[in-house]
């Protein structure tokens, strides 16, 4: 006789579910974790593209750095962050203490990088060129290695605090209108240092260096103090046997749909980041003329926009997901990135200086959308693999994808580097650049992009997994525990 009790309970824990399934989609999740989690994307933000994005404005123009030696050594960084950040995941989906796997990397992490990542800026006079890429390259090293320490639990951590199909993204899209935050802070170090408010640009890269490190650390180390790793997560775990490095990284890049996930960001990142660098030669020496204070005061005025921008787009994002699924809402913003990038060549014009704002309303929702929709989707990829194997490598995958991310920003960062050398630009000729270097400068920063843009939409078309596919994996659970 068929156990009908059994049946009955079941179809219970699946009706919980459906329920549990309902309310996901309408985004229920406590504040404070929202909140507490997206704190600490302003490292993460700043580690990943902050640091790039403000190494010429204060390295080369401030503190007069030739910018191929700005792009090799950041480049090596960068590749140095990425070989390190499987390991770093392997230890964070290892480690077992009464705090969890996650929340002491990332507490200690964020303290390490606001102390070292200052020290970047503060390259003694006098240094020769030989001299200012050692002590680059050296603290360039140290800054990415702890940085790891904090970016690759943080990701993971996300992962596993929001189990639900839609909750995933709801908790992604406030990370990103949190930490976009971020991108006032990279907009206005530059303005910040011209200012004069504290002392010379020279002194001042080294004040706003330490009030950039210790405030971000400080916000950092948010998740790891008030965001608690989910007790279903630690049960799983206690029960996992420590897994091998080699298992563990073989495991993520097995997985098909995660590499494309993975190769899609690489290639919208290197497409994107290699000319990103661009924006402000060709805002000082093109669109103003070589005035260094007035382009940086109006770039601060188009991050700040943009910011705002995103934050306001945040419930269209959510939106926009539920609408269309993640793939085809990612594949959306793409579409809106190669619109922005296009419009570069018609918004960043001398006749309207200002007129560079209006590439924010394409770029900012982009880019915001990417950044969510992309986790969302890699946190997805985590539930199936444990479905499929039993193990939890948040830890891995999310390093894994790190790792391909930063290889895409480390290829970017040598090639933005060398464009400008290739392109002509010396910092002694000032507002005298030859027509021929600001003529390749701004179709590089225009059309550079689109191919990889392109690339990316075409790879990421075969993505399989959507809202149908997931819910019924939830509800396979659910029936399971019954």
């Amino acid at each position: 006789m068929p156990d009908t009790t059994h049946s009955s309970e079941t179809a219970k824990s699946a009706s919980s579910a459906a329920t549990s399934l309902s309310k996901d989609s309408q985004g229920m999740m406590p504040t404070r974790k929202d909140l507490a989690y997206g704190s600490g994307a302003m490292l993460d933000g700043w580690g990943l593209m902050g640091v790039k994005n403000t190494a010429h404005q204060v390295l080369n123009i401030v503190l007069g750095v030739n910018p191929g030696t700005i792009g090799t050594v950041m480049a090596i960084a960068r590749l140095w962050d990425a070989v390190t950040d499987p390991l770093m995941g392997n230890i964070s989906d290892n480690l077992r203490t009464r705090w969890g796997r996650r929340r002491p990397l990332i507490f200690a992490g964020a303290i390490l990088s606001g102390l070292v990542f200052p020290l970047l800026w503060s390259l003694p006079a006098g240094l020769s060129h030989s001299g200012q890429f050692w002590w680059l390259l050296g603290f360039g090293l140290l800054f990415y290695t702890v940085f790891g320490f904090f970016s690759v639990p943080y990701h993971a951590f996300g992962y596993e605090i929001a189990p639900g199909y839609n909750e995933k993204t709801r908790l992604f899209a406030i990370r990103t209108a949190v930490g976009t935050i971020n991108g006032i802070a990279v907009a206005w170090v530059f303005p910040l240092i011209q200012t004069g408010w504290f002392g010379t640009p020279e002194q001042s890269a080294r004040i706003v260096g330490w009030m950039v490190g210790i405030g971000f650390a400080l916000l950092a180390i948010m998740p790891a103090v008030f965001v608690k790793e989910p007790t279903q997560s630690q049960t799983a775990v206690q029960r996992q046997p420590r897994i091998p490095f080699w298992q563990s990284f073989r495991t993520a890049i097995a997985c098909r749909p995660f590499r494309q996930v993975t190769v899609a960001a690489m290639l919208a990142t290197m497409g994107m980041n290699a000319v990103t660098v661009l924006g402000t030669y060709v805002s000082v020496y093109y669109v103003n003329g070589g005035d260094v204070k007035k382009a940086a005061v109006i770039g601060g005025i188009q991050f700040t926009v943009s910011t705002a921008f995103i934050i306001f787009s945040t419930p269209f994002i959510k939106r926009l997901s539920d609408w269309l699924g993640k793939r085809d809402a990612l594949l959306f913003c793409f579409g809106l990135a190669l619109l922005g990038t296009l419009s570069k060549w018609f918004f960043y014009t001398p006749a309207n200086p200002y007129l560079i704002i209006g590439v924010v309303f394409f770029l900012g929702p982009a880019n915001a959308g990417f950044r969510t929709f992309a986790d969302a989707m890699i946190a997805d990829v985590c539930e199936c693999e444990e479905e499929r194997s039993g193990l939890r490598l948040e830890g891995m995958f999310g390093a894994v994808y790190s790792w391909t991310l930063k290889t895409g920003l480390a290829i970017a960062t040598f090639l933005s580097g060398w464009i400008l050398v290739w392109a002509g630009f010396e910092i002694e000729h000032g507002a005298a650049q030859s027509e021929s270097t600001l003529l390749w400068l701004r179709l590089l920063f225009s059309f550079f992009p689109f191919l990889a843009l392109f690339a990316a939409a075409w790879w990421l078309r075969g993505y399989p997994l959507n809202a149908d596919i997931m819910h019924a994996l939830h509800q396979r659970r659910a029936g399971k525990k019954a």
